[in-house]
């Protein structure tokens, strides 16, 4: 081997790592591991003596390598599935389900995001029976561990089957420089992202809620849709628990939209926008009752940016099967600047990961989360038969839409 500087990967700015197994997953050595910092957040981990200098990890990181210019503009429509049931267990419209329900209709492989089965960790998952896209849908409010995901799509596509690959802007940008070529057989899409909170954050969050309430979390929806007037029902045998907090009392949830926590490349995002190689970009459709009112029943509502060619024509395989209507791509994406726009780092990043490990939970919530007397009010007072009762005599039948996090409960 020759002397000199090593053509590897060198992570010297946590800034320009969003963790994406690129540089990993195309060593021929496996001389990169990706591991987990004291924040909770996985970077390359590189065995130096087993490196045989061929640079490939260099070559396919996403803050390295600018990839080609798309050809077609973007165009954006506003979208929801006409099958209520998936749209209630959906994020937004369900939108996804229907791209992920036609690629397993051809025989092809869809890959997304899961909680495991102890509810600790989000990954990445090869589904290829329909039944099995129930794990994939919703959000997940953590960075998702991708393990050896991209080498199983690659698998995949040498084989000619349809692959189906969701998930954040940086992992898409990862993949497609891991691939190093298209794929006519691979559509890629993309979520608009506001950011990743780390696993470690959530397993404080969770090990808080199992000690209160002294039972085990078995199942979780970081964004579920709920109508406020309408309390959770407890199973009769009593053996299970739901916990729903909104989004404006969760503790989680209010640090992680507070951007206290999000993982330091995701202040500086390099995959906005085109910059993913993403066929499609979809999300929620803030601005809907604005822009497209007809189709808003606040019930979720997706936008969909069509990016390539190969976009547009998964999009026409869907369209019996959602309600589609032409959006104007100027209004859609100013109400949704995750699109383009990387959130700022607030003063608070600098101390909240230190503090998570020192802290606890309750003391993490009262620092970093606490809300107001007048807004805790507020949110008891919407759940209260005094408050539907002003509602309607003030002329208001249809009760208030929500979101967001439930977990279920067992005993172990």
């Amino acid at each position: 081997m020759a002397e000199g500087k090593k053509k590897m990967i060198n992570i010297d700015n946590k800034e320009k790592c969003c963790g994406c197994t690129a540089c990993a997953s195309s060593c021929p050595k496996k001389c990169i591991k990706m591991t987990y910092d004291s924040e909770g957040f996985i970077y390359p981990n590189i065995d130096i003596k087993m490196c045989i200098n061929c640079g490939l990890c260099e070559k396919v990181c996403p803050f390295n390598n600018k990839i080609e210019s798309k050809t077609l503009k973007a165009s954006a429509f506003a979208a929801k599935c006409k099958n209520e049931s998936v749209r209630q267990k959906s994020s937004s419209g369900g939108i996804f389900s229907l791209f992920a329900k036609y690629i397993i209709s051809e025989s092809g492989s869809v890959y997304g995001v899961s909680m495991n089965n102890a509810c600790d960790l989000a990954e990445h998952i090869r589904v290829i029976h329909e039944d099995g896209l129930e794990k994939l849908r919703g959000s997940k409010y953590l960075q998702s561990d991708l393990r050896n995901t991209f080498r199983l799509v690659k698998e995949d596509l040498i084989e000619g089957k349809y692959v189906l690959f969701s998930g954040t802007p940086c992992q898409i940008s990862g993949l497609s420089r891991y691939l190093g070529k298209k794929y006519d057989n691979l559509f890629l899409v993309e979520i608009i992202c506001h950011g990743t909170p780390s696993v470690a954050f959530w397993r404080k969050y969770k090990e808080h809620l199992e000690k209160k309430n002294k039972l085990t979390i078995t199942s979780v929806n970081f964004r579920k849709k709920r109508n406020v007037w309408n309390d959770f029902e407890y199973p009769k045998n009593g053996s299970s628990k739901y916990v729903f907090n909104s989004q404006f009392e969760d503790p989680y949830l209010i640090m992680f939209l507070k951007d206290i926590c999000l993982r330091p490349s995701c202040y500086k995002c390099v995959s906005k926008s085109t910059e993913s190689n993403a066929d499609l970009t979809i999300g929620d459709y803030w601005g809907a009752k604005e822009d497209v009112p007809d189709m808003d029943d606040d019930k979720g509502l997706s936008i969909v940016f069509v990016q390539t060619e190969k976009g547009k024509q998964l999009l026409g395989k869907i369209e019996n099967d959602c309600f589609l209507t032409s959006a104007n791509f100027d209004n859609a994406i100013k109400h949704n600047k995750s699109y383009y726009e990387s959130v700022k780092r607030p003063e608070q990043r600098t101390t909240f990961y230190v503090d998570l490990e020192r802290l606890t939970f309750a003391k993490m919530r009262k620092k970093y989360a606490n809300t107001s007397i007048r807004s805790r009010i507020r949110q008891s007072l919407k759940k209260t038969t005094l408050f539907r009762i002003l509602k309607r005599m003030q002329g208001v039948t249809k009760a208030p839409f929500e979101y967001g996090l439930l977990v279920e409960m067992k005993k172990d």
